[in-house]
């Protein structure tokens, strides 16, 4: 193993997962000062099987070289100056990224549905779908840093830029390329439930041509992003169409979200009506970037006295969220007892 030839600086810790074209496995980054080492300190070293997948490998770093310092977007890895790579001479490309711990969105809720017949809380679904909106806000507008960091996504208050976003789509959004990353207490979005970030960029790509106001690409990583919410709420994966309505559109549309107060009483309307508009069959009938972002902000401001008189309105507080997502996010520890492999760090 090539990390085991310089162990001063590297520790191979365990395959993460591997597919027909890549392998993912997960390394510790020694400094030798330090005897324990931050979780910071682990990453993900990902490469190809075959020279046929090189070139997505290859589409894959050129978007993390984009999309760096978005905080909803998995962010490349970097050694230290003077750190030698140890797999610099192989031929065709490798990738060192952060390494999240917390497991999928698909997981999460998979996890979550089989100890329970309660529905998520309404405040922990708002940050869910708020890191999904910022997640595809980054996409919309790159951040392009090359310092280390990471930037809260926003719109633009620039009106050109503004209307204007960058037409790039991730392509293969699905809840196990969403993962659970690390707590940022002092943020709004983050101090009860941990960050949700992208991975697996390598089908990354400029969306249609726009047209008309419209970015398809914008709008595609939306109806992708849907899915993961809704499942949330559902309980399963979304397979059928219907025919809806909501307040304030006056016509009705294809959706894959039927949420009647009827069968979902504990939901926060103005949650369903959002979620049923933007998992519409048709992405150009979902609410643009702009509005999403703003009305689930909206939704995010909410605190648990708001719904204090919804059925299980008790889930709602803040001690009852983080409670529950420190029990159902998967063993944060990268040295703890073996798990099933994280999708998303395999290959596909």
């Amino acid at each position: 193993m090539y990390f085991e030839r310089d162990t001063a600086n590297f520790r191979y810790m365990k395959l993460l997962g591997n597919g027909i074209t890549n392998v993912a496995c997960q390394v510790r980054y020694r400094h030798r000062w330090w005897r324990y080492h931050k979780p910071g300190q682990v990453f993900v070293v990902k490469r190809p099987f075959l020279p046929q997948s090189e070139e997505a490998l290859q589409n894959e770093i050129s978007a993390l070289q984009m999309l760096r310092g978005s905080m909803h977007i998995v962010q490349p890895f970097f050694l230290n100056d003077g750190v030698r790579n140890p797999l610099a001479e192989l031929p065709g490309p490798t990738i060192f990224m952060e390494y999240l711990h917390g497991g999928s969105i698909h997981q999460f809720a998979a996890r979550y549905q089989q100890h329970t017949n309660i529905p998520m809380p309404n405040r922990l679904l708002w940050r869910i779908l708020m890191c999904l909106v910022r997640a595809c806000i980054g996409l919309a507008y790159p951040q392009r840093k090359t310092t280390p960091g990471v930037v809260l996504e926003q719109i633009p208050a620039d009106y050109p830029q503004r209307d204007n976003p960058e037409n790039w789509m991730h392509g293969d959004m699905h809840g196990n390329n969403i993962l659970w990353g690390d707590y940022q207490p002092d943020d709004l979005d983050h101090a009860l439930t941990p960050t949700l970030k992208l991975i697996d960029l390598e089908r990354f790509r400029q969306g249609e041509e726009p047209e008309g106001g419209r970015f398809p690409g914008a709008e595609m990583n939306l109806h992708e992003a849907s899915g993961s919410i809704l499942s949330c709420i559902i309980r399963t994966q979304a397979d059928k169409a219907y025919n809806v309505k909501v307040p304030g559109r006056a016509a009705a549309f294809h959706s894959y979200a039927l949420l009647p107060a009827s069968q979902y009483p504990n939901l926060d309307r103005e949650l369903a009506d959002l979620v049923t508009e933007m998992c519409a069959c048709d992405p150009a009938w979902a609410p643009r970037l702009v509005e999403m972002y703003e009305r689930t902000y909206a939704g995010l401001q909410k605190g648990a006295n708001y719904y204090v008189n919804f059925p299980h309105g008790e889930r709602e507080t803040d001690d009852f969220i983080k409670n529950l997502c420190r029990e159902w996010l998967l063993e944060p520890d990268p040295e703890g007892p073996a798990r099933a492999p994280i999708a998303g760090h395999s290959s596909s």
